[in-house]
């Protein structure tokens, strides 16, 4: 009997007589883990954020039996709680464990009756406690899974959006998941009596729904295009899209504001009066040849398919309220200081713990109620080490609570009898959560009366937890100790003034026509041209409009001022109608072959301001922090501003554009790309796919031929060097598991280099798959296998595995062990026909993020026709959306070192781990034929009869083979088994003689 270990990964290119035992020569659905061996990958279920369709939670239910019985797999309901019977009492007592789907209501109210859906029975509740794992046989647990997860199943629901499109962005923030997809966008033709308008109600087939937008194509307005709100009267998503040739409907006799024949709506409410107007109907059409047509010179143009933003919350996909935006011109230096402004201290109180000059010098003058006063009386700091002096109850009420605290600045003016002998011991705020930078200065105090600043505008002292509701409480404030040389000299206060900067949100401001107000909140302003100070100013507006509709409110030449009735300050002026805000949508993306890139981070330094960054391809960059979403526009041109890479840099944001360059925000600024400001922009000199940040205070650039990487902080110090002036990358292929991962037209290489970088020798990991991976890699390339083209890849940090996807279905996995073990998965579902292809399920979008319990989460969602629309969490459950997929190992050849002997094999025993036992089939061949699982013998690896729980299991099967060489696979296909992991094999083969080839006369 020989064992081999299993392990490796797949080896294509080593040949057959000399490939290590263990390794593969084809595998599907099978990964490298934490575990040794291969083990079967776990499945993907939907998620809406209601519940984890595979989360089930084990509860042991003690009490007393009423009547009847109660047995393993039986069905029961208590207090809310439908569940299965997975064993009874192990001990003395009446008691049973019950498998509970996780959306069940926990803890049960006791004390309870248990009722048995299965077999007449009854039992009172009296205690019930949650259970670590689960309790009985693997296959009575196996079976409740099951059932569970087919009941919840049904109850998830797909993102609202239109039909015939994907999902096309998924990110997780702040432990929920948001998705984006398409609004309804419906072309019409042969419209009559101007039917459409901004809010009406259409009637189509599937539903009832509200007009958002309209386009008219056409100067008769017959023709054009309208955006639907996905839900419809019924409060269900649409699910069916209008074929070519049904009717479109509005109410007949709809009374309401006229937007026109306007892109979109362009005039505002104010600026319209009322009309009515008859039945109309248009007939639905296919966009023309001439529109959204695909671009061959990408990112060229802004998007023009709307789409929204949704949260997965408790009771499904809510709608996420993405505000309006509005443009402006004329801004003034009082709306710079409305926008970003800071507040001081005015005349405080001290707290006591200090002392008051005695001598001379100080005049005896007690300061403590005017610190704020410059009035040459002075606080005595005395001693070596002296007492006390704290600045606080600092009146700071002014701050709005939606305010962002950019920094805090103090100024204090001080000096020593005695020169050069008194120095800064502590300088830090106080009544904060969290510490202080101490931001003593070690320079000497003067006899001259001397300000000196401590912080400034964009100074957080090192606290992340600085909020309006912190300094505006009465202990907030600042702390000052002194220290000197000898004891003689003493060191005075004269003044002390404190500012806080901050950046106002959610203000309210005035728009004003002339006649009457519309009240706005403004959530944020950007400035994209000019400046405050010149009254020149320029940008976009963020708008919170109460009671807006989807037509605008405001409009071009309307006066922005702060206070109503045409009073206060003028701010600016309207320079565009306002629209909602929405999301670039499907059509753009696959127009510029863009995709959403996504990077949560935090560049304020408060824990509350984390906030998500992206990009598409087809818009401008955005960030959004939980409640509001802001177009991060540069001073590019609008139309070529589509960047499609995203990546932190030291603390300044980075935005990678197609062309080949690459911009950075200032330092701490992530909204602000102005060069003036400390923005730069470097360029490459081809296009660019890949940015990630590398060791060090590197980013590393990669174009389609050449990697570069870029050191400094600010644009000073931005020294950019060359890594390779030979190999690139192709688009979205980076990805960081540990070492800088990146695929390019021969294979999978890593970008890690000395902390120099120096010159870079590319090193291919992929070399023992290249007969598989590289003409796919290469597809994307020549265009001519559109299915095997690259998606993209990520890393999965709990696994340590790089994933590049492919269109369609597969992805290859590079787990990044010290030797790197390649394996190959599939989504798909398996053709009835063995004549008909397959329907793979092509990624759309993918997204990683981390939960409250520290668990790396994946959600995925597919542009297929069999599941379109939902978002699914991958790496979660024993199925395919409820379906059994097909898992295989195919082992290289084994010929125990003697290739040229005749041998029999026997038994095969299979060693590994399952939850309990899992159902193989093997089948082999012999002589270098690969077994294609047709002819195959079923066995179980580990006990039918075990409990549940992980265990080392052990499985034969008795399927004897003479050859020279034997192959072997393994296959598995269940819909209710756990992962299970193959980790060595055992065999016997008896010799049968040795080949001496044929006597030749």
């Amino acid at each position: 009997m020989q064992s081999y270990a299993l392990k490796g990964g797949l080896d294509l290119s080593t040949g057959k007589a000399t490939a290590d035992p263990g390794t593969l020569l084809d595998c599907l659905n099978y990964e490298v883990t934490d575990r040794d061996g291969y083990t079967r990958i776990t499945g993907f279920e939907r998620f809406d954020g209601q519940f984890r369709v595979a989360e089930f939670r084990t509860v042991r239910m003690r009490g007393a039996l009423v009547s009847g019985s109660f047995l393993p797999g039986d069905e029961v309901m208590a207090g809310g709680h439908t569940g299965y019977v997975t064993s009874a009492a192990r001990g003395t007592g009446w008691a049973l464990y019950v498998m509970c789907h996780s959306r069940d209501p926990w803890p049960l109210e006791l004390p309870a009756t248990i009722t048995n859906l299965s077999r007449a029975g009854s039992a009172t509740i009296t205690a019930a406690d949650l259970m670590a794992d689960p309790v009985g046989k693997q296959k009575v647990v196996n079976a409740a899974r099951k059932a569970l997860a087919d009941a919840a199943r049904p109850l998830v629901g797909l993102v609202p959006g239109n039909p015939d499109v994907p999902v096309s962005g998924v990110f997780w923030f702040k432990n929920r998941l948001y998705a984006i997809r398409d609004y309804p966008l419906i072309w019409f033709e042969s419209a009559k009596q101007w039917p459409f308008r901004v809010g009406d109600q259409v009637t189509m087939p599937g539903g009832v729904y509200t007009v958002v937008a309209v386009h008219y194509t056409s100067q008769a307005y017959l023709a054009g295009y309208m955006v639907l709100w996905p839900i419809g009267q019924d409060g269900q998503p649409m699910t069916v899209a209008p074929e070519p040739g049904d009717q479109v409907t509005r109410p007949s006799q709809y009374t309401g504001f006229d937007a026109a024949g306007a892109a979109m709506g362009e005039l505002p409410v104010a600026m319209m009066g009322m009309l009515s107007y008859g039945d109309g109907k248009a007939t639905m059409t296919s966009p023309g040849t001439g529109v959204q047509p695909e671009n061959d010179d990408l990112s060229v143009r802004a998007y023009r398919t709307p789409a929204g933003l949704w949260k997965a919350t408790a009771t499904g996909w809510q709608p996420v309220d993405l505000k309006r935006e509005a443009q402006f011109s004329s801004g003034t230096s009082a709306f710079g200081q409305f926008i970003n402004t800071n507040i001081g201290i005015g005349a405080a109180p001290l707290a006591s713990g200090y002392k008051a000059g005695t001598k001379a010098l100080l005049d005896g003058i007690d300061v403590t109620a005017e610190v704020a006063a410059d009035d040459g009386s002075g606080a005595a700091l005395s001693g070596n080490g002296s007492d006390e002096l704290r600045v606080t109850g600092c009146d700071l009420s002014a701050i709005p609570d939606t305010a962002t605290i950019l920094g805090i600045e103090v100024r204090v003016k001080r000096y020593a009898d005695v020169g050069h002998k008194v120095e800064d011991y502590i300088a830090e705020l106080i009544g904060i959560d969290g510490t202080s930078t101490n931001k003593a200065r070690q320079v000497t105090w003067d006899t001259d009366d001397t300000e000196v600043v401590y912080g400034g505008e964009d100074d957080l002292w090192g606290n992340d937890n600085l909020t309006p509701r912190t300094v505006k409480e009465a202990d907030f404030g600042f702390r000052l100790v002194t220290q000197a040389v000898d004891p003689e000299p003493q060191g005075a206060i004269n003044r002390v003034s404190l500012q806080v900067y901050y950046r106002r949100r959610d203000a309210a401001i005035y728009v004003w026509t002339g006649s009457l107000d519309i009240a706005v909140n403004l959530v944020d302003a950007q400035l994209i041209t000019g400046s405050y100070v010149d009254g020149d100013a320029a940008g976009w507006l963020v708008l919170d409009i109460p009671g807006a509709s989807w037509a605008p409110s405001i409009g071009n030449g309307m006066q922005i001022r702060s206070a109503p009735a045409g009073g206060g300050d003028l701010l600016a002026t309207v320079a565009s109608g306002d629209q909602p805000i929405r999301l670039p949508g499907w059509p753009d993306l696959q127009a510029n072959r863009s995709q959403y890139r996504f990077l949560a981070t935090n560049f304020y330094g408060m824990a509350d301001y984390q906030a998500i960054y992206g990009v598409s391809g087809a818009s401008p960059a955005f960030t959004y922090d939980g409640s509001r979403l802001l177009w991060v526009r540069t001073p590019v041109d609008p139309q070529q501003d589509l960047p499609r890479h995203i990546a932190r840099h030291g603390a300044s944001l980075v935005l990678g554009y197609y062309q080949g360059a690459y911009i950075l925000s200032p330092p701490g600024d992530p909204l602000n790309f102005r060069g003036e400001d400390g923005a730069a922009s470097i360029e490459i000199g081809q296009h660019l796919t890949n940015l990630m940040p590398a060791m060090g205070d590197a980013l590393l650039v990669v174009g389609e031929t050449k990697t570069l990487a870029l050191h400094g902080t600010d644009a000073d110090s931005y020294d950019q060097q060359t890594v390779s002036d030979n190999r690139g990358g192709i688009e979205y292929t980076g990805a960081d598991v540990g070492r800088l991962l990146v695929a390019d037209a021969v294979g999978i290489a890593s970008s890690d280099a000395t902390q120099a970088f120096g010159d870079l020798s590319r090193t291919y990991l992929s070399m023992k798959v290249q007969a598989w991976l590289k003409p796919r890699l290469q597809a994307v390339a020549d265009g001519t296998v559109p299915l095997q083209q690259v998606i993209g890849a990520i890393a999965v940090r709990s696994k340590n595995q790089y994933r590049l996807y492919f269109r369609d279905g597969y992805y290859m996995t590079l787990t990044a062990n010290d030797t790197p073990e390649f394996t190959k998965q599939r989504y798909f579902v398996a053709a009835d026909d063995p004549d008909m292809p397959d329907q793979p399920f092509p990624i759309s979008t993918v997204g990683i993020g981390i939960d409250d319990l520290g668990r790396e989460r994946i959600f995925g969602s597919f542009d297929a026709d069999a599941n379109r629309g939902y978002v699914f969490e991958l790496d979660h459950g024993t199925t395919f959306d409820g379906a059994a997929f097909p898992s295989y190992v195919v082992l290289n050849p084994l010929s125990f070192s003697e290739s040229v002997m005749l041998k029999r094999f026997d038994r095969t025993f299979l060693l590994g781990q399952a939850e309990g036992f899992a159902k193989v089939r093997l089948s082999r061949s012999v002589n270098y034929s690969v077994p294609d699982g047709t002819k195959a013998f079923p066995f179980t690896l580990g006990d039918p009869l075990a409990n549940a729980g992980v265990f080392p299991a052990r499985g034969v099967a008795d399927a004897p083979i003479e050859g020279y060489e034997v192959t072997l696979r393994f296959d598995s296909l269940s819909d209710v088994e756990g992962p299970h992991t193959l980790q060595a094999i055992g065999t016997d083969a008896d010799p049968r003689g040795d080949s001496r080839g044929h006597v030749r006369g």
